[in-house]
């Protein structure tokens, strides 16, 4: 994994974690990450529209790929 580590906290419930990344990461990418890594209602909800936005981005991009 990476060399850096950064506490950050999630957006919703305020719980930190610990990131680690390849890369130096600005606050709002290392609190992303940490509310991406959360197990709280909200955080997994969020999770789930994140997850749903990018498959349906992909799907549709596949299509205008196709034409």
């Amino acid at each position: 994994m990476g060399n850096i580590v950064k506490t950050a906290k999630c957006r919703f419930c305020g719980q930190m974690t610990q990131i680690e990344a390849d890369e130096e990461l600005t606050a709002a990418q290392a609190e992303e990450q940490a509310t991406m890594t959360c197990n709280c209602t909200d955080a997994v909800e969020y999770q789930k529209e994140k997850q749903r936005k990018f498959y349906m981005g992909a799907i549709d991009s596949h299509w205008h790929y196709q034409e």
